[in-house]
């Protein structure tokens, strides 16, 4: 049986054992500090290089983003 990162061995399954979540305040700061880079190309860099060191807290932050979105688009006044 292959064990992959964040599994823990002999659990029933196979099912991903994931470690606790950084401090959500931790990972807004870093998310925003990332969408103020001006530059496209290398806020796309810092995004991939962000996912492939904190894996784990990659749907917590798609789920932060979606919210912001769809509260963007529903707090606009119509006109």
């Amino acid at each position: 049986m292959a064990v992959y990162p964040g599994q823990e061995v002999g659990r029933p399954g196979g099912l991903p054992y994931y470690s606790s979540m950084r401090d959500p305040e931790i990972i807004d700061e870093e998310l925003m500090e990332i969408s103020a880079i001006a530059d496209e190309a290398v806020k796309l860099e810092r995004i991939v290089a962000w996912c492939a060191a904190h894996p784990d807290e990659v749907p917590f932050a798609l789920h932060q983003f979606m919210g912001r979105s769809s509260k963007k688009r529903t707090a606009a006044p119509p006109e």
